[in-house]
C-alpha cells in the first residue's frame, strides 16, 4: 500500500519537470521562477541582466539602466540553427515598457547585439500584429533590420507557415508576406541558410571569430578598473518628438499611377539636413519650417518633409521597382548629397568615409563631440557585397582596453534612428579592418557647412 503513493508522487513529479522544461522553450520566461536558471532563456536573462549594470549602459543611459528590470525573454532563431540563438529580453522601467536587449547564448552571434530604451520588444510587435500569441510564434532574426515570424504547428513533420516579415519588403511595419514577395524572401532565407548551416554561425562572422569575441567578454569581466575604458557621445539637441533626429518614415509616393516607398538613403540624409535646419542655422531650408512641428512619425508624408526627400531622392539618383526606392550608397555621393544644401545658398560640403567599422566609428564620434554633427551610415548586416539599409547616427560609444602601455579596441556602438518611426536603437559593430564586403558598416557621409 505504501508503494502505491510514492509511485504516483514520482510519476506526477517526471510530467510536472516535462511540462516545465517544454514551457521554458516556447513561453516568455519569468524571473519569478528560481529553476528556469537551468535553462537557456536563464542564460539570456542574466546576460541582459549584467548588461544593464554594466558600463556600456551607464555611460550612455545611466537612469534608464539602473530603474530597469528584466521581466521577460522570448526566444529568437537563427535560420540554420536548430536551437535558440537569440533571446529578445523586456526591459521595463517602474512597471512599463521600456525597450529590450537581445542577446546571443550559443556563440553563433556576438553577446549583445542590440538595445533600445523604448518601446516593445519585436517578438511583442509580432504577436501584436499576428493576433498570435509569442508561444506559437517562431521569430528568426537575420539581421538588425530584418525578422521573419512563422506559425508553430504541432507536428514537427509539418512545414511552418510564414505568417509575416519585417524589414525584408522595406519600412519599419510588420507585413503579412504577399505571393508577390513570397519566392524572393523565400529565395533570400534559402542562401542565408545555406550559409549558416555550413559555417554553424551568423554570416559575417567565423566561428573562430565568435570564440575569442566571447572569450574576450568573458575576460572582461576579470578585468581590473582602470584596463578597459568607454568614450561616449550622442547630439546635443532634441526635437520635441524626444528623439536628436525627426521619428520619420518611408512615406509612400505615386510614380506612374504606382505606390513606392521613398528609400532609405534619401530619408537618411533628409533627416540629417532637418538637424542641420532646426539646430544649425541653416534656416532656408525646408522652407524655413519649424522642423519641431514636423518630427513626428505622423509627419512623414506632410509636404514640408516629402518635398524635401523627394528632391533628395533625385539628387541620390534613386530608382524605384517592386514598391520601394532603390539608392546606389556603395560609391561616393558627395556632389549628389550637397545639392539640397547648396541650392539654398549653403557651401555643404560632404566626405564618404571608408575603412575598418572601428576607424569610421572614431570619425563619426569626432563629428558628433566635436562638431555636433548627424551622419548617414549605408550598413552590410550579412557580409555580401550590397547594403541592405541606410541608418542615420544620433550617437557612438567605443569600448577599449589596455595591455601593458597601449590601449586596443574592442567594441563600437552606434545609435540608429532606423528611418521606421518606432525604432532607435544602439547596435554593436565589432572591429572588422578589412574594406568592402567584410565591413558591417559601409560609407559613413558626413556633411557640413
Amino acid at each position: 500500500m505504501k508503494k502505491g503513493p510514492l509511485t504516483f508522487m514520482v510519476m506526477c513529479l517526471f510530467l510536472t519537470g516535462i511540462l516545465f522544461l517544454s514551457c521554458q522553450i516556447e513561453e516568455p520566461v519569468s524571473l519569478a521562477d528560481e529553476e528556469i536558471r537551468l535553462t537557456a532563456a536563464s542564460t539570456a536573462i542574466e546576460i541582459a541582466r549584467n548588461f544593464l549594470i554594466s558600463e556600456n549602459a551607464m555611460v550612455s543611459n545611466a537612469d534608464w539602466a539602473s530603474r530597469a528590470e528584466i521581466t521577460k525573454a522570448y526566444p529568437m532563431y537563427l535560420d540554420g540553427i536548430e536551437d535558440p540563438s537569440y533571446y529578445d529580453c523586456k526591459v521595463t522601467v517602474d512597471g512599463k515598457d521600456a525597450g529590450y536587449v537581445i542577446v546571443n547564448v550559443n556563440q553563433t552571434d556576438i553577446p549583445v547585439l542590440e538595445y533600445s530604451t523604448e518601446g516593445i520588444t519585436t517578438s511583442e510587435q509580432f504577436s501584436n500584429e499576428t493576433k498570435i500569441s509569442i508561444r506559437e510564434l517562431k521569430i528568426y532574426r537575420y539581421n538588425n533590420f530584418e525578422y521573419i515570424a512563422e506559425k508553430r504547428q504541432k507536428s514537427t513533420k509539418s512545414e511552418n507557415p510564414v505568417l509575416a516579415e519585417l524589414g525584408f519588403t522595406n519600412g519599419g511595419n510588420i507585413k503579412t508576406i504577399d505571393n508577390e514577395n513570397a519566392e524572393k524572401i523565400k529565395t533570400r532565407r534559402n542562401r542565408f541558410r545555406n550559409n549558416v548551416m555550413e559555417n554553424n554561425c551568423a554570416p559575417k562572422y567565423t566561428t573562430e571569430e565568435l570564440k575569442r569575441i566571447h572569450q574576450q567578454n568573458a575576460d572582461a569581466d576579470k578585468l581590473t578598473k582602470g584596463t578597459t575604458r568607454w568614450t561616449s557621445d550622442e547630439l546635443n539637441n532634441t526635437f520635441t518628438s524626444g528623439w536628436h533626429l525627426p521619428q520619420w518614415t518611408q512615406a509612400k509616393i505615386t510614380i506612374n499611377g504606382s505606390q513606392y516607398s521613398v528609400g532609405c538613403s534619401p530619408l537618411a540624409i533628409t533627416m540629417c539636413y532637418a538637424y542641420w535646419k532646426q539646430f544649425k542655422g541653416k534656416t532656408q531650408l525646408f522652407g524655413g519650417a519649424n522642423l519641431n512641428n514636423y518630427s513626428y512619425s505622423s509627419h512623414s508624408s506632410s509636404s514640408v518633409v516629402l518635398s524635401a526627400v523627394r528632391e533628395i531622392a533625385g539628387d541620390l539618383g534613386t530608382t524605384y521597382n517592386n514598391g520601394a526606392g532603390s539608392t546606389n550608397m556603395s560609391v561616393a555621393r558627395e556632389d549628389d548629397i550637397d545639392n539640397y544644401g547648396d541650392d539654398r545658398g549653403y557651401s555643404f560640403t560632404c566626405d564618404v568615409d571608408y575603412g575598418g567599422d572601428w576607424a569610421k566609428g572614431q570619425n563619426a564620434y569626432s563629428r558628433i563631440k566635436n562638431h555636433d554633427q548627424p551622419i548617414a551610415v549605408s550598413m552590410n548586416t550579412e557580409g555580401n557585397e550590397a547594403s541592405n539599409h541606410t541608418v542615420a547616427i544620433e550617437g557612438v560609444k567605443y569600448k577599449e582596453y589596455q595591455a601593458l602601455w597601449t590601449w586596443y579596441n574592442r567594441e563600437m556602438w552606434l545609435l540608429m534612428n532606423y528611418g521606421w518611426g518606432n525604432k532607435r536603437v544602439w547596435v554593436c559593430t565589432y572591429n572588422r579592418y578589412n574594406n568592402g564586403a567584410e565591413t558591417e558598416t559601409q560609407g559613413f557621409y558626413h556633411f557640413w557647412d
